[in-house]
């Protein structure tokens, strides 16, 4: 049997809308929301680093079974260091500071100028003067990279910014719904929540 009343087509929008199911499971056809945000520029280099841990390896002859994957963001050098799955924070950090700190120290921007006129005094004004061009030319192609990657990303994205005390939904990814749902196909889940927004990172 077929229906049909006076505006109908609102009506059921407007059921849609409240059903917190409907969200959930709903394929997407607009384009994905929020520009994309990309971490500042360091200033100079082993100012800023990432690490990573790659982890369930065969043991070696000394039982390392993990590598400690850490790198400069700025020039891109990495450092591999091998350890164990089980060594404790306080043995880590132990190990940044005899393979990092050790080689590159601190390198505070409030530091840069004093730190520079004393590595002149031992390797040479001019070896440093061509240090900093290096990096200057580094962080200016970074940032045309960057440039570049963000008009093409946000070509296919649309601004929304979401306030303290917005509910929103959290997107999971298609596998990760099939193990927590059980289900596959259209009925599996495409968001979890909602969620109430907390505070907002600057």
């Amino acid at each position: 049997k077929l229906s049909w009343w006076p505006n109908m087509k609102a009506d059921i929008a407007t059921y849609v809308s409240r059903c917190l199911t409907c969200p959930k499971v709903k394929a997407e056809h607009q384009k994905p929301s929020g520009l994309l945000v990309q971490p500042e520029i360091p200033e100079w280099k082993w100012d800023n680093i990432t690490m990573d841990f790659v982890t369930k390896l065969p043991k070696s002859s000394q039982g390392y079974d993990t590598i400690w994957v850490i790198v400069d963001r700025l020039t891109k050098s990495a450092i591999f260091t091998p350890i164990r799955e089980t060594d404790l924070m306080d043995k880590l950090a132990r190990i940044y500071l005899k393979e990092v700190f050790t080689r590159h120290g601190y390198l505070s921007q409030s530091l840069v100028i004093a730190t520079r006129v004393e590595e002149a005094q031992i390797l040479g004004v001019e070896l440093i003067r061509k240090t900093t061009e290096k990096i200057v030319q580094i962080k200016e192609r970074m940032q045309a990279a960057r440039d570049r990657q963000k008009s093409y990303a946000d070509l296919k994205r649309k601004p929304m910014e979401f306030q303290v005390g917005d509910k929103v939904m959290l997107k999971v990814s298609p596998w990760k719904g099939v193990v927590r749902f059980g289900k596959r196909g259209k009925l599996n889940p495409r968001y979890v929540g909602p969620f109430k927004v907390s505070w907002k990172i600057q």
